[in-house]
């Protein structure tokens, strides 16, 4: 499986202010789309809400992004069946949380559905050949202008700055002609509100909480794997299982402080918390995502794997392991021969007792 590796949206140099009016950046209709683009690109923080219809993209999203600490988005999605799924982006990482299972998060190719990029779906209304001003209109409040047109999705895609996220776009609007839009851009150049029709799936995608700054939380490297599980049910994720709750096999409660629900008990808990400077899968250099999506480094600028999981260890059926550390291997066979020997020996016993 070929990945793609996805960013978040891309913050693009502004020489005007969050005030700026928009007849001071870009003129006419298009220039009002660019201002637009602008002014999300640099934003501090903004939440967004999309609501999808049509075909199998259905559902609602809630999107947050923010710069602080890097430039993070949190997206929340429901599907028609009410399930629900949470995905972060820094730098070049997706990540899903399997939260029902593990709560460990996974690196992913994409999300399902409709990709949820807010300024690269400013950027596809470039690809319009005419964007008609429809004029003044009142949106939650604040005062904004309606503007209305349509692309050709190929020349739409051209427009899109990121590769990845044009690429994530080519496959949603695979077999759609042509898509038509509405945008409405405040007096501050922000949008407001985007509303699409790809054919069969309609999307409408409101804009709010501008530059009101807060942070997003981002697990620890250690809590992010690097493969992608394949069924959720079987081995690979029972082994996970065995390794965090510290038990032989959660299902029926046993072993490692592992109730009966399968909850960890509070002393599993603290044990498979790993100390400061052991077995977090860092190395001692402390190294730090990169938001421009640079790889995680040591302290001699090496790249090293955002995660080597810590508790798993080799079952057949996972990808990635760690090594046992020096003498944890010999230890364990010992323990073993040990075993066997006193097994010998107690047979033995009660052989010649018989």
């Amino acid at each position: 499986m070929r990945r793609r590796m996805i960013t978040a949206v891309a913050l693009v140099p502004v020489l005007a202010t969050a005030c700026t009016p928009v007849s001071e950046l870009f003129s006419g209709s298009r220039g009002a789309v660019r201002t637009a683009i602008e002014q999300l690109g640099q934003a501090e923080s903004y939440y967004a809400e999309e609501t999808v219809s049509g075909g199998r993209s259905s559902g609602v999203s809630e999107i947050r992004f923010t710069t602080s600490p890097l430039d993070t988005h949190e997206i929340l999605q429901a599907d028609a069946n009410g399930r629900e799924f949470v995905f972060l982006m820094r730098g070049t990482t997706l990540i899903t949380e399997s939260r029902e299972y593990t709560g460990l998060w996974y690196i992913v190719d994409e999300m399902p559905g409709k990709p949820v990029y807010p300024v690269a779906e400013l950027e596809l209304m470039l690809g319009a050949e005419e964007i008609v001003e429809v004029g003044p209109e009142s949106l939650g409040g604040a005062t904004t202008t309606r503007y209305t047109g349509s692309y050709l999705p190929q020349a739409g895609l051209a427009e899109i700055s990121e590769e990845h996220q044009a690429e994530a776009y080519e496959s949603f609007l695979d077999g759609v002609d042509q898509v038509s839009f509405d945008l409405w851009v405040d007096e501050s150049g922000y949008p407001r509100r985007i509303e699409q029709d790809f054919g069969e799936v309609s999307a409408e995608l409101e804009f709010s909480e501008f530059d009101e700054s807060e942070e997003l939380f981002f697990p620890r490297s250690v809590e992010i794997v690097e493969y992608l599980m394949l069924d959720p049910y079987g081995d690979m994720m029972l082994a996970e299982q065995r390794c965090r709750y510290g038990g032989e096999d959660p299902e029926d409660g046993s072993g490692g402080g592992a109730d009966a629900s399968g909850e960890p008990s509070p002393e599993a808990s603290e044990s498979a918390e790993p100390s400061e400077g052991e077995g977090s899968g860092e190395p001692s250099g402390s190294p730090s995502p990169s938001a421009s999506g640079e790889p995680w480094t040591d302290e001699s600028g090496d790249p090293v794997p955002l995660h080597e999981p810590v508790c798993l260890r080799e079952t057949g059926e996972i990808d990635q392991y760690v090594e046992p550390e020096d003498g944890e291997e010999e230890a364990a066979e010992g323990e073993g021969e040990g075993e066997e020997g006193q097994g010998e020996g107690d047979g033995e016993g009660e052989a010649s007792g018989g």
